[in-house]
């Protein structure tokens, strides 16, 4: 009885503090919140934005560390096509220059645009990471002091005007 009575003192050692804290960390994010207005539906949310987006930036970094990255010449290929995608779209989006074909042209491009997009993105994130390390702007973690990262990590979205956001 004395064994049960001290495992159940332990748990409640371990458990207490971190109820407690989790009540503290609660209580100040309530107190936050209730001090600054919350955005409205039209207004950027950062927190909103960071949910959707992040598991999506995971995904395709883990998928790519399966398949194995682009050498910089492809990487440069990919840009530039996402690019001149964008061009010709925005030429078809405009009703004087558009030929009478625009609509399926618009929509095929699109679509290459789309698949595009994730390669992009990444490959704009890695290459603004590599300017910030070489310009020393990396932190060391705790308690891994020889771990060295960007901090926050470079997410880059790209959308649709005038909805994009550059939050540093």
């Amino acid at each position: 009885m004395a064994d049960a009575h001290q495992q159940l003192s332990g748990r409640h050692k371990t458990w207490l503090p971190t109820t407690l804290l989790a009540i503290v960390a609660l209580s100040l994010a309530w107190m936050i919140s209730s001090a600054f207005s919350l955005p409205a539906r039209h207004e950027f949310n950062v927190i909103d934005w960071e949910l959707r987006h992040l598991p999506e930036k995971w995904l395709y970094l883990g998928g790519m560390l399966i398949e194995g990255g682009l050498s910089p010449a492809e990487e440069d290929e990919l840009l530039g096509s996402f690019l001149i995608t964008s061009a010709r779209i925005r030429g078809l989006s405009s009703p004087i220059d558009a030929p009478g074909d625009a609509p399926a042209q618009l929509e095929r491009l699109q679509g290459e645009r789309e698949g595009l997009e994730n390669e992009v993105e990444a490959i704009i994130e890695g290459r603004l990471t590599s300017v910030l390390e070489a310009a020393g702007l990396e932190s060391s973690l705790p308690f891994f002091p020889g771990a060295r990262w960007v901090f926050p990590p470079v997410d880059f979205e790209i959308g649709q005007p005038p909805r994009v956001l550059s939050v540093s």
